[in-house]
Protein backbone atom coordinates (compact mmCIF):
# COMPACT_ATOMS: atom_id res chain seq x y z
CA UNK A 1 0.00 0.00 0.00
CA UNK A 2 1.39 3.39 -0.90
CA UNK A 3 1.30 6.27 1.52
CA UNK A 4 -1.60 7.84 -0.39
CA UNK A 5 -3.73 4.73 0.09
CA UNK A 6 -3.18 4.37 3.85
CA UNK A 7 -6.41 5.28 5.65
CA UNK A 8 -6.10 8.21 8.03
CA UNK A 9 -6.93 7.78 11.70
CA UNK A 10 -10.21 9.28 12.80
CA UNK A 11 -11.34 11.14 15.87
CA UNK A 12 -9.25 10.97 18.99
CA UNK A 13 -6.71 8.55 17.47
CA UNK A 14 -5.71 11.26 15.01
CA UNK A 15 -4.34 13.34 17.90
CA UNK A 16 -1.52 10.85 18.50
CA UNK A 17 -0.06 11.46 15.03
CA UNK A 18 0.21 15.23 15.43
CA UNK A 19 3.65 16.85 15.37
CA UNK A 20 4.35 20.05 17.27
CA UNK A 21 7.30 22.41 17.18
CA UNK A 22 9.43 23.03 20.24
CA UNK A 23 7.93 26.47 20.79
CA UNK A 24 4.40 25.00 20.71
CA UNK A 25 5.34 22.53 23.43
CA UNK A 26 6.95 25.25 25.57
CA UNK A 27 3.89 27.47 25.21
CA UNK A 28 1.60 24.59 26.18
CA UNK A 29 3.75 23.90 29.26
CA UNK A 30 3.59 27.57 30.23
CA UNK A 31 -0.18 27.53 29.83
CA UNK A 32 -0.29 24.49 32.12
CA UNK A 33 1.72 26.30 34.77
CA UNK A 34 -0.60 29.28 34.68
CA UNK A 35 -3.67 27.01 34.71
CA UNK A 36 -2.30 25.48 37.91
CA UNK A 37 -1.76 28.92 39.42
CA UNK A 38 -5.30 29.87 38.46
CA UNK A 39 -6.67 26.71 40.10
CA UNK A 40 -4.71 27.54 43.26
CA UNK A 41 -6.04 31.10 43.23
CA UNK A 42 -9.65 29.97 42.80
CA UNK A 43 -9.53 26.97 45.17
CA UNK A 44 -6.89 27.69 47.84
CA UNK A 45 -7.18 24.35 49.74
CA UNK A 46 -5.31 22.70 46.87
CA UNK A 47 -2.19 24.35 48.31
CA UNK A 48 -2.63 22.53 51.62
CA UNK A 49 -1.29 19.20 50.30
CA UNK A 50 2.04 17.93 51.58
CA UNK A 51 5.06 18.52 49.33
CA UNK A 52 5.38 14.86 48.36
CA UNK A 53 1.88 14.81 46.81
CA UNK A 54 3.02 17.40 44.28
CA UNK A 55 6.21 15.45 43.60
CA UNK A 56 4.29 12.19 43.02
CA UNK A 57 1.93 14.00 40.64
CA UNK A 58 4.90 15.50 38.81
CA UNK A 59 6.55 12.08 38.34
CA UNK A 60 3.30 10.50 37.16
CA UNK A 61 2.74 13.25 34.59
CA UNK A 62 6.32 13.26 33.30
CA UNK A 63 6.65 9.48 32.99
CA UNK A 64 5.28 9.10 29.43
CA UNK A 65 7.27 12.00 27.89
CA UNK A 66 10.49 10.78 29.55
CA UNK A 67 9.95 7.21 28.31
CA UNK A 68 9.51 8.55 24.80
CA UNK A 69 12.60 10.72 25.15
CA UNK A 70 14.84 7.89 26.33
CA UNK A 71 13.42 5.47 23.76
CA UNK A 72 14.35 7.87 20.96
CA UNK A 73 17.70 8.70 22.58
CA UNK A 74 18.88 5.10 22.82
CA UNK A 75 17.35 3.75 19.60
CA UNK A 76 19.63 3.02 16.65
Amino acid sequence: MSEDQVPKARGLLRVFSFKFSFIDLRLAAGAGVFAGLLAAKIYAPVLDFEWYVYMIAMFVLVMKPMMGFFTQLYSS
